[in-house]
Parts: structure tokens; C-alpha cells; sequence
């Protein structure tokens, strides 16, 4: 499953339906969560949830902080699909197989789409712990989850990727920076170098995930909002090396932040 492929799109829908509880009732958000966010849901009524092995062609991760299921979970009465969890082009996936479950999303008719990421930080005011609020994005990553879609469909317009007014509302709500974020491949960490390129070119936190999903989002018409949870000043700017478990215990810290958000975007 290298290319956009419509047939394993349909076998994943099917597999999903089979596994998930009630979908009887409306679900108008997704959330795709990203290195240690997988506890934002703890304080939402949980309806259901089931690995992602249960999901036809669904590739999953072996990367720490990322569980490997499907949530289905509730909050004054509206459910979100929660993805706990993501791939990476680093561990051997294709972009659209790791943009695949949001396209799977809008197979089954979700129109709206969190996407949450562990980033680090560019922008000299962004410290960490705090959260940038997504308003576009810089792929860095070669290549593009419609690759093979069919006919003109694939020649996405990306002018908003990220809905403008989502953004400023959760900028407004709790006080959030907004910014660009740039992906990289990985898995490896930026050098300073690298790091001074990205100030350059406008980037204000950097990751290694979201692009192709919002992309794939995009192609699907949904709404998308992004956030970053800031884990660490980038390379050359924190004064230290780099290393993964400071993504998971940022992740502790930061989940509130993003649970609150989920929470006001789940009202709009």
C-alpha cells in the first residue's frame, strides 16, 4: 500500500465499523494525537475503544508515547474519534499510509480534524510546556499522501490549510501563540544549522509529523486545527542535547492545555 488506493480505504472502513461501539450517534471531530498525548481524553466519558490492529491496512507505531488505538470519546453530550497515536515516514511508512487514518476519517463523513504534534520550539518566546496554535505549515518531508489519487483531485489548494478562524479563536480562548510548523523526516534531531535555516525560511516549531495528514485533511474539504506542544527549544537554542523521554514528560505537562482546546473546538 504505497499510493492513494481507494480500494484499502474502503476494506479500512469496513473493518473499523465492524469494530467501533455506537456509531449510531454523530461524530463530527477527529483528533489525531501526537508523543505523549495519548491522556488529553481522561476527563471525557469514554464511549469505546479498540487497537489499531483491528483496522484493515492500518500501519501503526512503535515509537514510545504512542498507543495504538482508536477512542471513541464524549463531552457535553459530542463525541470526537480519537487516534491515540500515529506513523512516521522515519519508521518505513509512505506518506499516505501515514496520512491514512485521516483519510479513513473522511471516508466515514468527519469534517472536522485536530491535529495535535510534539514539537520544538524555533520561536524565541516559545518555551516549553507552552502550545503554538497551527496556522500554516512548511513541508520538509518529500513527497505528498495524494500521490496517485485520481485524476485532477490530487492538485489540492493548501491556502488554508489550517481553518483561520479555529485558530484565532483558540488563540483568543487561551492566550496562544500561533506560528508555522515546519516537518522533517527524521529521526534524527535538527542541527543548529538546520535550525537557523528554518528561522529563515519562517518556521517557528518544528516536528516530524502533521503535514501529511493535513494535507490528506484538505483533500477530504474537512476543517482542520492544529497545536503543538512545545518539548523542547530546538537544537542550539536550549543549551542542551535532545532526547525523546523529554517529549513524554512535556507531554504530562501540556496535555491539560490541549484537552481544553479539544474541549472549546468540540463547541464550534
Amino acid at each position: 500500500m504505497k499510493l492513494y488506493n481507494k480500494d484499502k480505504l474502503a476494506e479500512a472502513r469496513e473493518s473499523f465499523l465492524k469494530s467501533v461501539p455506537e456509531w449510531d450517534k454523530p461524530v463530527e471531530w477527529a483528533a489525531v494525537m501526537g508523543s505523549g498525548l495519548s491522556d488529553v481524553f481522561d476527563d471525557f466519558k469514554i464511549i469505546g475503544s479498540f487497537p489499531f490492529e483491528n483496522v484493515a491496512r492500518m500501519p501503526h507505531s512503535a515509537v514510545a508515547g504512542h498507543r495504538g488505538e482508536f477512542m471513541i470519546a464524549e463531552y457535553e453530550g459530542k463525541r470526537v474519534l480519537a487516534q491515540l497515536g500515529r506513523s512516521h515516514l522515519y519508521e518505513g511508512w509512505t506518506p499516505f499510509e501515514v496520512a491514512f487514518s485521516v483519510a479513513l476519517f473522511g471516508e466515514l463523513g468527519i469534517k472536522n480534524l485536530l491535529l495535535t504534534n510534539a514539537a520544538g520550539g524555533v520561536l524565541d518566546t516559545l518555551e516549553v510546556g507552552d502550545v503554538m496554535v497551527i496556522y500554516d505549515q512548511i513541508n520538509l518531508q518529500s513527497g505528498s499522501p495524494l500521490s496517485g489519487a485520481p485524476g485532477s483531485e490530487k492538485f489540492q489548494d493548501m491556502t488554508e490549510a489550517y481553518d483561520k478562524r479555529l485558530a484565532v479563536g483558540l488563540s483568543k480562548k487561551f492566550g496562544l501563540t500561533q506560528g508555522v510548523y515546519a516537518a522533517l523526516r527524521g529521526p534524527h534531531y535538527e542541527t543548529p544549522a538546520e535550525i537557523r535555516y528554518l528561522r529563515t525560511i519562517g518556521a517557528d516549531a518544528v516536528g516530524m509529523s502533521t503535514v501529511m495528514e493535513a494535507i490528506m485533511g484538505r483533500f477530504y474539504g474537512m476543517r482542520i486545527a492544529g497545536m503543538s506542544l512545545i518539548t523542547n527549544k530546538a537544537s542550539g537554542l536550549g543549551g542542551k542535547k535532545l532526547d525523546h523521554s523529554e517529549v513524554i514528560e512535556a507531554g504530562k505537562i501540556g496535555r491539560r492545555k490541549i484537552a481544553e482546546g479539544m474541549k472549546y473546538l468540540m463547541g464550534e
